[in-house]
């Protein structure tokens, strides 16, 4: 039953996919500049522009050239070269995409963390100082500019308080190898501990940048669904019951009104994944958002390339776990 699920899921992302190469490619080629003109220099010959440009095969139809790159990408898993540092950008991506992704991970637990229980409390106890405080943080959250936060988290836990380094994912004594490409995990492999602590402790400030709107989100969203279900008759009658409150609301309650909380989440994490261009670049964090914003001002349009379709394409992947798990919390949704 579940592997057919997984297959009609993925039969219906190939579309989703296929367009999304369409619009990542046209939305590329409208930027403006001459990949090949900035690849030779603005001294280069007209000739040798002209030459470059039918090597690269810039010369043909846009509808040409699509088809060219999505069969490189499809038969070859090939999204070119780095116009900017000749490498390529499968490699690139490999190289910086964990990095990201370990950053969205960190990001998202915070929100969870905070987010979750901050909305349960403001709707076991509605109508209070709780629920006030809880909904003001929340507010808070959800309109506090990314660079803003992380400007100030950097001043006062890292330069003022020294708490936390202000950049970086490691450390400069440390050097290693990358096995996975995450640090927490290659770090365990090792069985490095200074290493695993001080990858935490690098992760902590960009962490709670990135992850302070998911928050805000959960927050509000677990608030509202809360009171829904609250109101539900089965949740009197465990109450009667004489069941301990955290029994009724954690494991009754909250799981009933998960369906919505997890819609979230698997949205705000796609916007984690390639939203975190802001959080990178203030960390000098090594992932895709800071590469990405590297290639946009080296007009490096086969990366931007590159990089924009796989974000997306996570992005389509994770709503595409988060459909399979609405399955585990609604039992009536494994019928469909």
């Amino acid at each position: 039953m579940i592997l057919t699920l997984i297959a009609k899921r993925i039969l219906i992302a190939i579309p989703t996919l296929l367009a999304l190469t369409l619009v990542v490619f046209l939305m590329v080629k409208a930027v403006p500049g001459d990949p090949a003109q900035i690849l030779l220099g603005e001294r280069a010959s007209a000739d040798a522009i002209a030459t470059l440009r039918r090597d690269m095969g810039l010369d043909q139809p846009l509808l040409v050239q699509y088809g060219i790159f999505l069969k490189k990408l499809i038969f070859e898993f090939d999204l070119g070269r780095s116009i900017a540092s000749n490498e390529d950008v499968i490699d690139v991506i490999a190289h910086k995409f964990p990095a990201t992704m370990e950053l969205a991970i960190a990001g998202m637990l915070f929100a969870i963390i905070i987010g979750i229980p901050t909305g349960l409390f403001a709707a076991i106890w509605p109508a209070t100082i709780i629920d006030f405080l809880s909904m003001t943080v929340a507010t808070v959250g959800v309109s506090m500019p990314i660079f803003w936060l992380a400007l100030v988290l950097t001043w006062i836990f890292g330069l003022e308080l020294g708490l936390f380094p202000m950049s970086g994912r490691l450390g400069i004594e440390f050097y290693y190898e990358p096995v996975t490409g995450f640090v927490f995990i290659d770090s365990l492999l090792a069985s490095d501990w200074s290493m695993f602590t001080d990858g935490l402790m690098h992760i902590v400030l960009p962490a709670v940048a990135l992850g302070t709107i998911p928050m805000a989100f959960l927050a509000r969203i677990t608030r509202a669904s809360m009171i829904e279900v609250v109101k539900q008759d089965y949740i009197r009658t465990a109450k009667s019951k004489g069941l301990r409150m955290w029994m009724v609301y954690c494991k009754h309650a909250l799981k009933n009104a998960f369906i919505p909380i997890l819609t979230v989440l698997g949205l705000q994490f796609g916007v984690l994944l390639g939203g975190a261009i802001i959080t990178e670049t203030i960390f000098a964090w090594p992932g895709i958002g800071s590469w990405l914003l590297e290639s946009v001002n080296a007009r490096d349009y086969t990366a931007l390339e590159g990089g924009i379709l796989v974000t997306a394409s996570a992005f389509v992947i994770v709503n595409m776990a988060v459909d399979l798990l609405y399955r585990v919390f609604d039992p009536r949704m494994r019928l469909t």
